[in-house]
């Protein structure tokens, strides 16, 4: 009897043991690691990230190549962020739209689906109307002056309220930048006036001012995504494209549209943001890195965009093949001029002052 009962107790807690086994995860798998092969899951969001002596880390995503000017300013952010934290911070920049579109990144920082965004500025009105006031056509002077005062602007009290307005729709705004001015380019011909582009099928960002600066000048805009704009490009499916010149050039618009357009009507406005969970979990250490890290790569950006303008029209003319065509801002203005008042009631009339005083 005793021997039974001996062996029935070693049964149980044999069977007690493999239980506690079953329940514990093996030392060497971290809550969100990556997969080999599969997509990134949510390590480092939401709570857990308040863990100091954890990595941590903060998913990116840019609609453009390594070359481009976010891609190079978000590499600055990354080694001062892990460099500043011991590497308990990690960040993970994803190209070309692998996390979707910037609109859909703006969202996946609301949905916890990644950590940090870096996009231009143009699909933040579906947050906040007032970030509108960057896509109004010809608001910023595309002069020495004119990206000055843009940068006072954006590092004032202006700016950071207006970052400030998606806090409550889960989204923290870091800094703003830019990526130049917006420029048009076709696959048909040297575009000089307004009658010259009149009837070609120009795309655009998916939004309304933009929309509404093609239809003025007579082209036929259509709102579609930058990453899939190439391929409809090279189909034939639209004329041409209108983007910043960064862009132009590392998503390969040349290689099909050989004819650019310096119109410069749009001052490319671009932001840096984080989800505000993600960084509200974050211990105030953390924070500061992050903080940093922002200041430092801001001032970095922009003189990165700054240079590049000036560049890829080199490389334009001499690598590519591209006829460069400059036009008299004049002869375009008039025909926009009736879009500021469009738009006037759905912004902030401070922003408007800030502009045009």
């Amino acid at each position: 009897m005793k021997r039974c009962f001996a062996f029935v107790l070693t049964l149980v807690l044999i069977m007690g043991t493999l239980g506690g086994c079953a329940g514990t995860p093996s030392p060497g798998t971290a809550a969100g690691s990556t997969p080999a092969g599969g997509a990134p899951t949510a390590g480092g969001s939401g709570t857990a990230a308040a863990s100091s002596d954890k990595v941590i880390t903060i998913r990116c995503g840019i609609t453009v190549n390594d070359d481009s000017n976010s891609a190079k300013a978000m590499r600055e952010f990354e080694k001062y962020v892990e460099s500043e934290s011991n590497g308990h911070l990690q960040f993970e920049l994803f190209l070309n739209g692998t996390l979707g579109n910037e609109r859909d990144m703006a969202e996946g920082l609301t949905l916890g689906t990644q950590e940090m965004v870096a996009l231009s500025t143009a699909p933040l009105i579906n947050f906040s109307p007032d970030f509108m006031i960057w896509d109004l056509p010809y608001i910023v002077d595309n002069t020495k002056e004119g990206i000055e005062k843009a940068y006072a602007i954006m590092d004032g009290e202006l700016g950071q309220s207006m970052l400030d307005s998606m806090l409550d729709q889960g989204i923290k705004g870091l800094f703003f930048a830019h990526n130049g001015f917006r420029y048009c380019i076709n696959r048909k011909k040297d575009v000089k006036t307004p009658a010259d582009i009149r009837g070609l099928k120009i795309r655009t960002m998916e939004n309304d001012v933009h929309l509404a600066f093609y239809t003025a000048v007579g082209a036929n805009p259509t709102a579609m995504a930058s990453t899939e704009a190439f391929t409809a490009l090279q189909q034939g499916v639209i004329d041409g494209m209108d983007n910043n010149l960064d862009a132009l050039y590392t998503q390969g618009a040349w290689e099909t549209a050989k004819h650019l357009t310096l119109t410069g009507h749009v001052f490319s406005a671009a932001a840096a943001l984080i989800s505000k969970d993600f960084f509200d979990s974050l211990t105030p250490e953390d924070q500061k890195v992050i903080l940093d890290a922002s200041d430092k790569t801001k001032d970095f950006y922009r003189k990165t965009a700054e240079a590049r303008e000036q560049e890829v029209i080199d490389k334009f003319k001499t690598d590519c093949g591209v006829t460069i065509t400059e036009v008299d801002i004049d002869e375009w203005k008039p025909l926009v001029s009736g879009i500021w008042d469009q738009y006037r009631d759905k912004i902030d009339p401070k922003y408007f002052d800030a502009f045009t005083k």
